[in-house]
């Protein structure tokens, strides 16, 4: 199916016309490359805007970063001084049972003063101690200014358990870790540690607890946000939110958990799909905690910019467009009209129809086909005058050299090629075909001689080897292997060209393969020039040899001008001992040999 559909078009725009293919090949020179010319441009300011942008993003959220940073750095040696005294260790690991309450009362009151010292109203919002039940001051926690609380109270928190479980030396809490009856504000996170037995590391001897307020983390965070509409949040390891710069449900802006964690290590801004939206982010592990900070930029606030400069220039594009087009209209009706008429006018010789083009003023190749046209016409309506006239078989041989001249089918089958190679951009190649085509036919004319040079001959068959190579993609190898002074000779024109257009198209083109090589060889036999035209193509079956000789075949490029016409001729002008033979061994090739008498160009009439 699909290779019908693709056969369907490709035939459909074979079938256009001329003007047409060349309309749609100006249209697609000119306007694919400005659109593609204008989506680099806009893909270039898109990226300018959006470095920009992501540059100072950056810059915001590496500022927060160091902030928030350092406050939970202080955080951390906040507890990092109460894990590591010793009188707090030893006092929390007295014995219940050997302690009286005076010393007691002294430790509460040493641990109490020594932990109020630790407080940082910028970081800390309040600092908890939780010691072994036992004590008397472990059930102080209904005193609001006491630091001192018991252990047993918290043993079956969430946030308990999961720093008994993580293995981490502290634990930072999100809310979601905190239940609805435990004593702690909505707008508080925390980070709890163990206190443990120097001793037996595996006993727990208290639990040490700073709560952090959310507002002082808040505005950090917040100053991490230079574009619109962007979020900037900390999670966990396991994906809690701990705090977000606005009040968005975490749906609208949370980046997938293996994302925030596996590109943590990167520098630069990665992309992701949240909320069926593309969005910018990044992440960054918190250094000596669990806590990501993520900063999540969508896309639309990023490229919104270009939005207006994307709608002038698709306007400017299609200003231009319209032009082009017009232009390309013009240009391709001049060249196609004056093609059309040769073409219309081709048709016609076919039928017989034997008229003129009007007069051209131009002087391209086109022009020049034309001219030589019209001088065709003239000679064959003159020769048919003449013959009618005369009524002599050698002006019947003239009329059909003639008609070999204009070889209306070559040349429409070498126009309609013209037409394939517009339809493909081949421009290098239009031009190739029609200077050769023009060289062709002006060497078919030579000035009304009979008699050219075989060199000028030679020039002639290059021509029309070179128009075939064009269209038949250079499968045909062409060689000319004689001595200089060989080509000074004379010869009837419109010899060789038919030759070689038999070895093509019935040797050559024989060949599975479509390619092949021909070699025309020259010497000098006494009085006599021998020219040789070697082929290795297919060959030739002798019944058919015997029926190409007699002219009984035509050339399947539709020409009448056969080997027999050649061979008459060539008897006819130089006498019955001239003329044409064959030899062909069947699947290897075929030699063509023309004899004809040495006459050195000064001779030519």
């Amino acid at each position: 199916m699909k290779n019908k559909l693709i056969g369907n078009i490709s035939q459909y725009i074979k079938n256009l016309k001329l003007r047409q293919k060349l309309l749609i090949s100006y249209i697609v020179l000119i306007v694919i490359p400005l659109f593609i010319y204008s989506f680099i441009t806009y893909s270039s300011f898109s990226d300018i805007l959006k470095e920009k942008a992501l540059f100072s993003a950056d810059k915001s959220y590496s500022q927060a970063y160091s902030f928030i940073s350092d406050k939970l750095l202080k955080v951390v040696k906040t507890m990092d001084v109460v894990v590591q005294d010793d009188i707090i260790n030893q006092i929390a690991n007295v014995s219940t049972e050997n302690t009286d309450i005076f010393q007691q009362m002294s430790d509460m009151n040493h641990m109490t003063a020594f932990l109020h010292n630790l407080e940082d109203k910028s970081v800390v919002d309040k600092i908890r101690l939780y010691v072994k039940d036992g004590l008397i001051y472990a059930n102080k926690s209904d005193v609001k200014t006491s630091p001192l609380f018991n252990i047993n109270d918290i043993e079956d928190k969430i946030w308990y358990e999961k720093l008994k479980q993580s293995g981490n030396r502290i634990l930072w809490c999100p809310p979601a870790y905190f239940s609805d009856n435990e004593e702690i504000a909505e707008n508080t996170v925390s980070a709890v540690t163990f206190l443990r037995s120097s001793t037996d590391y595996s006993k727990i001897i208290a639990l040490f607890r700073v709560d952090i307020a959310k507002s002082k983390l808040f505005e950090i965070i917040s100053n991490a946000n230079t574009v619109e509409n962007s979020i900037t949040y900390i999670q966990n390891s396991e994906g809690d939110i701990v705090l977000a710069s606005d009040n968005r449900p975490a749906a609208d802006f949370k980046v997938d958990n293996s994302l925030v964690i596996g590109q943590s290590n990167s520098e630069t801004w990665n992309t992701a799909r949240i909320n069926n939206k593309n969005s910018f982010f990044h992440s960054k592990l918190i250094s000596g905690t669990t806590w990501y900070m993520v900063t999540v930029i969508p896309y639309r606030e990023i490229f919104s910019e270009t939005a207006k400069i994307r709608n002038q220039t698709l306007i400017q594009v299609f200003f231009i467009a319209s032009i082009a087009y017009l232009l390309a209209f013009l240009l391709s009706t001049s060249i196609t009209g004056r093609i059309s008429q040769l073409i219309g006018k081709m048709r016609s010789v076919q039928s017989g129809n034997l008229s003129q083009i009007t007069k051209t003023v131009d002087k391209d190749e086109i022009g020049e086909l034309i001219e030589n046209y019209n001088y065709m016409i003239s000679r064959i309506k003159l020769l048919l005058e003449e013959q009618y006239a005369l009524g002599k078989e050698v002006k019947n041989f003239e009329l059909k050299v003639l008609q070999a001249q204009i070889n209306p089918h070559f040349l429409y089958n070498t126009l309609d090629m013209v037409i394939c190679l517009s339809q493909e951009n081949k421009y290098n190649e239009i031009e190739s075909s029609v200077k050769a085509l023009a060289k062709f036919y002006k060497l078919s004319l030579s000035k009304g001689k009979e008699l050219v040079r075989i060199e000028d001959e030679l020039y002639h068959v290059s021509f029309f080897v070179d128009i075939q190579n064009i269209r038949f993609n250079n499968k045909i190898n062409f060689i000319i292997d004689m001595d200089e002074y060989i080509k000074d000779f004379e010869i009837l024109k419109i010899t060789l060209q038919p030759i070689v257009e038999n070895a093509i198209v019935h040797g050559i083109q024989g060949k599975e393969s479509k390619e092949g090589t021909i070699v025309i060889s020259g010497s000098l036999d006494n009085d006599e020039i021998l020219l040789l035209v070697n082929d290795d193509g297919v060959g030739i079956p002798e019944d058919r040899l015997d029926m190409i000789t007699r002219g009984k075949l035509r050339s399947s490029s539709g020409s009448s001008y056969g080997i027999k016409n050649i061979n008459e001729r060539l008897k006819l002008f130089y006498g019955d001992k001239y003329g044409l033979s064959y030899k062909s061994e069947y699947g290897r090739g075929t030699t063509v040999e023309i004899r004809i008498p040495a006459k050195l160009t000064d001779d030519i009439y």
